[in-house]
């Protein structure tokens, strides 16, 4: 039996404490064990979400807010406390937060490899990249390897961290195609959905200069944010200084997005810089959605311009609001298109392909080190 800890930075719901949870999850191999920890509180969404699914993720980090020292000296105690009384084989660290504690805590855990996960296309001149070029020049050395959810995030690591290619493998997320294939019938006309936590990496403030674009040319469009607000109220303040109100509903973090999806006739994510392979992507094919989005990081490794969606350059408003009238004007190469990338989905992108990889790769590492 090998097991497998995931230990996340958050405790908090994104793509990837959905898409790693999930495939560990799935049944897959019977030698596999996986067990689930995070950095962060109780109070996290992820840590009810994984309960009501039968776990008992370790939580190392405190209730309280507490000084960064105080705070990294009591998850550390309960990191090794974990680890002793698990005994994992790998510890599959997601978050540069976890990665950085693992990695320092590895002279007490020889036996144990450490695998860190990639879900981010490390833009260059970002912040996000500045810090990982720092930690894997440094860390490197104690990290047995690397699992990225993209082809760019792997290139980027080699470019800006000299991490040798051969520590690298990319494994897509995946979807479990049984929870899918909704009709177009049961689409609403119009309807445009955006999945993603509000935050300054995903672009929605930006986003309202193509809603406005949009709304001057057809009046009747609406549109639903699903995500957890991590702007303050800001996104709220900003539709209502636009007059936008009534074509914008922000439907707030939701445990399952897929009655939104279920109901959207068209899928958006207007991230400007920063992404992996965004499973919600792969969620709104996975429900006949066409996708528009910004032609950035991995984006362009799910999304096919012209044939399932549309790849716009960063930034350009005018563009993304042209697709998204192209398509409420042509329902018929919206349905098509999501057609296209509902295939995808069944033929590239499944959760158990994904769980199989993961497990291939777990077995081939352990017997190295033998």
């Amino acid at each position: 039996m090998i097991t497998v800890l995931i230990l996340f930075s958050s405790s908090e719901i994104g793509g990837a404490e959905r898409s790693l949870s999930r495939m560990a999850l799935d049944p897959g191999a019977s030698d596999i064990q996986y067990k689930f920890a995070t950095l962060g509180s109780e109070s996290g969404a992820w840590v009810t979400w994984l309960r009501d699914q039968g776990q008992d993720p370790i939580v190392l980090g405190p209730d309280s807010r507490c000084r960064k020292f105080a705070y990294y000296s009591f998850a550390s105690r309960k990191f090794i406390s974990a680890w002793r009384q698990i005994q994992p084989d790998v510890i599959y660290v997601v978050g540069l937060k976890a990665a950085l504690l693992a990695r320092l805590l590895k002279p007490l855990m020889p036996s144990t490899k450490i695998i860190h996960a990639i879900r981010t296309n490390l833009p260059e001149g970002s912040i996000l990249a500045r810090n990982f070029t720092i930690s894997e020049r440094l860390l490197s050395p104690c990290t047995d390897g690397y699992i990225t959810n993209s082809k760019v995030a792997a290139c980027r690591l080699t470019e800006i961290a000299n991490v040798p290619p051969q520590k690298i493998t990319v494994i897509y997320n995946g979807l479990d195609t049984g929870t899918a294939s909704e009709t177009a019938s049961d689409k609403v006309q119009n309807e445009i959905c955006v999945v993603a936590n509000i935050n300054q990496y995903k672009g929605h403030l930006q986003f309202l200069d193509v809603v406005s674009r949009v709304c001057a040319e057809i009046p009747n469009v609406h549109f639903t944010f699903v995500g957890r607000d991590d702007l303050g109220g800001r996104l709220q303040q900003e539709i209502t200084a636009r007059g936008l109100s009534t074509v914008i509903t922000l439907a707030g973090y939701q445990d399952q997005p897929a009655p939104f999806l279920q109901r959207a006739s068209i899928f958006v994510l207007p991230s400007l810089t920063t992404e992996g392979t965004p499973t919600s992507i792969l969620e709104a094919f996975s429900f006949g959605l066409p996708v528009v989005a910004y032609k950035i990081g991995g984006i362009p490794e799910l999304v096919a311009n012209d044939q399932d969606g549309f790849l716009i350059e960063p930034g350009n408003a005018g563009k993304m609001a042209d697709a998204l009238i192209k398509m409420i004007k042509n329902p018929e190469l919206a349905v098509t298109m999501g057609r296209s990338g509902q295939q995808k989905i069944t033929t590239h992108f499944t959760l158990s392909a994904s769980a199989d990889k993961h497990n291939d790769y777990w077995h081939s590492l352990l017997q190295e080190a033998k």
